[in-house]
């Protein structure tokens, strides 16, 4: 049973990781140098979500580091 949580625990985050690519990939006001910004989550009822992001890269690879 233990096994079974840990397995769903890491499906659970990497859903949650790839859902911030898939945000970030629509969004058109992420800028290079940003730390973090907030989405509007169309798949959960436009809820705003923070997403962290590396000043070094640029808005598509930050997207891109999510996947």
């Amino acid at each position: 049973m233990v096994k079974f949580e840990e397995d769903l625990q890491k499906s659970e985050k990497l859903n949650n990781t790839v859902l911030k690519g898939e945000l970030l990939l629509a969004c058109t006001q992420m800028r290079k140098g940003q730390t973090e910004i907030q989405v509007e989550n169309m798949y959960d009822n436009n809820e705003l979500l923070t997403i962290q992001l590396s000043t070094w890269l640029t808005p598509s690879q930050n997207a891109q580091a999510y996947f």
